[in-house]
């Protein structure tokens, strides 16, 4: 069985894996989260090119062991290691996978090499920006207590200290554009930005608060 052929199966099986894994995240990091990426990577593969194979397990596994969700399997990333031993991936591609997730977080800081750790990247930062980036920045943030936005985010520089919603859209979401490494991900990235702050405008309109300055 040739290594394409079988990552068609391979795909469908570590997916069962990950619904599982995913199953009570409220977060914005659940297992639609992770098939929007894996569309995004592929999209960009198409584009740019890259190793599909490894493209696609790294895309599909780049939350298994995130530090927000999993804090106790994030340092050796077990969750990811322990599925693609499983269906028996080799071991030269479990490395390079798992070399991808760890500079796939925004957090990390973290510089992605190689093509296909860039594309990896960019899908996941895709995600975070558009219609659907602002639904998961307050559903992250619901999720773990904080709100939509405060009175005094919006004097001086209360916004880069805040953790609100609207806070979040200037501490990450709309530095993400700048950041993409591939020329799709740079381009889809433009239209999404642009859609946040369209949102901000009508935010700012509806809740009386500034937050177009800040942009």
């Amino acid at each position: 069985m040739s290594r394409f052929v079988e990552l068609e199966l391979l795909t469908e099986n570590v997916k069962t894996e990950l619904k599982k894994l995913f199953s009570e995240d409220v977060s914005g990091h659940d297992f639609l989260h992770t098939l929007r990426v894996l569309d995004n990577a592929c999209s960009i593969q198409k584009s740019v090119g890259g190793d599909r194979y490894i493209i696609v397990l790294a895309a599909l596994l780049h939350d298994a062991d995130d530090k927000k969700l999993f804090p106790d399997s994030a340092k050796d990333n077990a969750n990811a290691r322990r599925i693609l031993k499983k269906y028996e991936v080799s071991e030269d591609d479990t490395e390079k996978i798992i070399e991808i997730i760890r500079c796939v977080s925004f957090s990390s800081g973290a510089e992605a090499e190689s093509t296909e750790a860039k594309i990896v990247q960019d899908a996941d930062r895709l995600d975070a920006l558009g219609a659907i980036g602002i639904a998961r920045c307050f559903a992250y943030g619901a999720s773990h207590g904080r709100s939509i936005y405060n009175e005094d985010d919006f004097i001086g520089n209360n916004m880069l200290g805040s953790e609100s919603g609207i806070a979040h859209f200037y501490q990450k979401l709309l530095r993400l554009e700048a950041l993409m490494k591939t020329e799709y991900g740079k381009k889809e990235a433009e239209k999404r930005t642009a859609f946040l702050k369209e949102y901000l405008k009508h935010f700012s309109e509806e809740t009386g608060c500034d937050a177009v300055s800040f942009i």
